[in-house]
């Protein structure tokens, strides 16, 4: 009877490849793929990009589709998108000074009111090197946020 209940539980605890959302030993809540999918497009609503920028597919992003993610990853995912269009924006604008140029520096700059920038943001890696940078293309020194965009975002600077 216990080789068979043992035989049983075996059977069902592998019956499914899908991986299920779960926690870590540390409370981190972890989601699968779908969920992180559902995530990143649920999150598209809330970071309006602009007007010629679009969204790539989350496949683009090459991740493992059997994994788990940290919740919140699929927002990360957006926020990353977001953050580069609105930076690729203004930067590609020739007169910094220009009224659509200013406009697209504010709303990059707003990154500081969301919550993936409180929440998640390190202060010393992350949060004191982007106000720096906003502050710094504010007194008309973009070369902070020119070369983020360089290093960081997919395309690099959207004037070569």
């Amino acid at each position: 009877m216990a080789a068979a209940l043992a035989c049983a539980l075996l059977l069902t605890s592998c019956s499914t490849n899908e991986p299920q959302a779960s926690a870590t030993d540390d409370g981190i809540k972890l989601v699968t793929y779908a969920d992180m999918t559902k995530d990143y497009v649920d999150s598209q609503a809330d970071y309006l990009l602009p007007a010629a920028a679009t969204y790539p597919d989350i496949s683009t992003f090459n991740l493992y589709s059997d994994g788990t993610f940290q919740d919140g990853f699929g927002e990360g995912r957006a926020v990353y998108i977001w953050n580069c269009a609105w930076a690729s924006e203004y930067l590609k604008q020739e007169d910094k000074s220009s009224e659509s140029a200013l406009h697209a520096l504010e709303v990059y700059a707003s990154m500081e009111k969301m919550d993936p920038y409180i929440n998640d943001w390190d202060d010393q890696s992350m949060k004191i090197p982007f106000v720096a940078m906003v502050e710094s293309a504010r007194l008309g020194d973009s070369s902070g946020i020119q070369r983020d965009t360089d290093i960081n975002c997919p395309g690099g600077d959207p004037r070569r």
